[in-house]
């Protein structure tokens, strides 16, 4: 195998992985939102529901 398609494969490579850190990196979940102790206001057989919402 030549020098170039060395370089090629080596570089290729390295630009793989460094997209991949960068895209693991952007979709990372930020910092969770304190939930809190509210309800909803109805409960059905003693079962209230929390007003939390679902994570995005």
């Amino acid at each position: 195998m030549t020098s170039f398609w060395s370089w090629y494969i080596t570089l290729l490579s390295l630009g793989t992985i460094a997209a991949l850190v960068w895209l693991l990196l952007a979709t990372r979940k930020g910092q969770r939102h304190e939930s809190t102790e509210e309800t909803v206001g109805h409960s059905y057989d003693g079962i209230e529901e929390y007003d939390n919402p679902l994570p995005k």
